[in-house]
């Protein structure tokens, strides 16, 4: 018979549960006293321990606490630096939910997410005030705000921390916008069960402790960057927030992972190729390096190998997968120094978490219980969210109520172990950023002179491209690459900008009238 939502808790595959859940938004709280002179979070030149952490957040929170604002959306637009982590804390810490968006977004998909999200506040800095908001949107410049030596004194610092918002588990955490197919993101709501949840686990899987310290290589509008921030914190850990200037720069990440003795690295396997291609990254510099996640897209095995010959035999590696609305469902586990990699042509994604449910249906919906038979992943369980917070899905809106997402994902299953096979829409992940064709086709089709456009990916071992098929509708449009991607820049992220434009009289179609894809990328 056909799944239904309702039915999936007797149906899906069961793999555990988790008891005594902590939320995540206590976890600082704790930290703040247990941990007080710990180090807290470095930052460019800057270290602060969770005392100092919790001077700012409490500043942060009076300032709120003004505005009389409570369970409502906070949007963050700031650049990714250690005023972006207070804001985050302290919007959790007053009961509220934070809307984070990268400040390197173009300003008209800021202004879009922000007509979305709806928000209370906007806490920004003064060079972005009246950037894409308008006077009726209430401001907070972080960079206007000074901290002082007021409330350093431990005991009234304790007393101000005892008085943080402690959230239901049902309550909203996180709104993260993602790539939408009509050219509108969605607003994946994040549940504070949700992140418990995925934290709770990850503390125990990676045996984490206050003597870690993370690295967080993701943007704060990542659903990656959850863990960095939150597993961090709940074992008063340290945390190096890499800035969007040291992303890509190799030197600078060697660096920081010396100089701060970085041991729990979590970011998309591109950037770590990266670092593998400097010639640079090799066991002796990355020695504090215990364990090493990646997620956000496949690992092609060939440069996985490549990985595990620079580490340390004591580092362990995790391949961890899931989509934004499911944070991460699935882990796989392994160390390079006895692990044949020999025996894999694509590395597992592993098995479920404990407490979440996996089932593989066939397109119409029916499940799937033959032995490495393929089919679309259905995930049900305390880590799926409770819905999205600005579209109505006509698919997934019914099995949100009931903590199920299906996932849009072909896997199969082998001997307990699930390996991804690719998309069964037009979803693909780009340097490990989710992102919808169509989002991008939406946008070239608002561009003067092109009569229709399809985008397809070209997904290779070291790098992601995007390709742009567009028919002119007048050709004396000056249409190129050039004019292509400052058109799409002005509207959507740099990962999201077309690589190549490629010219057709008309795009070609299937036996069914839709874009023919295939016959595209095969043409690649």
């Amino acid at each position: 018979m056909q799944l239904e939502a309702s039915l999936l808790a007797s149906t899906l595959t069961h793999s555990g549960g988790v008891k005594n859940m902590q939320l995540v938004s206590t976890s600082l709280a704790e930290s703040c006293i247990r941990h007080s002179e710990h180090d807290a979070i470095y930052c460019n030149d800057e270290t602060i321990s969770y005392h100092q952490l919790a001077v700012r957040v409490e500043h942060v929170c009076k300032l709120i606490r003004d505005k009389q604002l409570l369970g409502q959306r906070v949007l963050i637009h700031l650049p990714k630096s250690l005023d972006y982590v207070v804001a985050i804390y302290a919007v959790l810490a007053t009961g509220n939910s934070y809307v984070p968006v990268d400040a390197s977004q173009p300003q008209e998909r800021a202004k879009l997410i922000l007509e979305q999200a709806k928000p209370a506040l906007v806490i920004t800095e003064n060079s972005l005030v009246g950037s894409y908001t308008d006077e009726a949107t209430p401001t907070l410049a972080m960079d206007t705000i000074t901290y002082g030596e007021a409330g350093l004194e431990q005991e009234a610092l304790e007393c101000a921390i005892a008085s943080w918002h402690r959230p239901n588990e049902n309550d909203i955490a996180a709104i993260l916008f993602t790539s939408g197919s009509t050219g509108t993101p969605k607003g994946v709501q994040i549940s504070h069960e949700m992140l418990s949840h995925f934290i709770d686990w990850a503390v125990t899987d990676l045996e984490l402790s206050s003597k870690d310290v993370f690295s967080n290589h993701a943007s704060y509008a990542f659903d990656l960057s959850t863990f960095d921030l939150f597993a961090s914190c709940r074992v008063g850990a340290a945390v190096w927030i890499i800035t969007k200037e040291q992303q890509h720069d190799v030197s600078a990440l060697l660096e920081g992972i010396e100089r701060y003795k970085i041991s729990i690295w979590y970011s998309v396997p591109t950037v770590l190729s990266m670092l593998v291609s400097s010639g640079e990254f090799n066991s002796q510099r990355t020695k504090p390096l215990r364990h090493i996640i990646f997620a956000g897209e496949s690992y092609p095995i060939g440069a996985l190998r490549k990985l595990c010959e620079c580490l340390p035999p004591h580092c362990q590696l995790s391949n961890w997968y899931g989509p934004t609305e499911t944070n991460v469902c699935f882990a796989y586990r392994f160390c390079p120094a006895g692990t044949d990699l020999e025996h894999f042509s694509t590395l597992p994604i592993g098995r479920p978490l404990p407490g979440l449910r996996a089932a593989i249906i066939d397109d119409q919906g029916m499940e799937l219980n033959d032995t490495g038979a393929q089919g679309e992943l259905l995930i049900e369980g305390a880590g799926v969210t409770p819905g999205y917070s600005n579209i109505i899905d006509p698919r997934n809106s019914k099995h949100h109520r009931n903590r199920c997402h299906a996932t849009g994902d072909i896997v199969h299953c082998e001997q307990g172990l699930y390996y991804f096979h690719g998309r069964s829409d037009d979803m693909v992940k780009v340097n490990g950023h989710r992102v919808e064709l169509g989002e991008i086709e939406a946008s070239l089709g608002q561009m003067p002179g092109i009569k229709d456009v399809a985008v397809i990916a070209q997904l290779g071992e070291q790098q992601q491209k995007l390709i742009a098929y567009i028919v002119r509708s007048d050709d004396l449009q000056k249409i190129n690459l050039l004019t292509v991607k400052q058109f799409v820049s002005q509207r959507l992220p740099r990962y999201m900008v077309p690589h190549a434009v490629r010219f057709l009289a008309s795009l070609p179609v299937n036996a069914n009238g839709k874009v023919d894809r295939k016959y595209l990328r095969n043409e690649v």
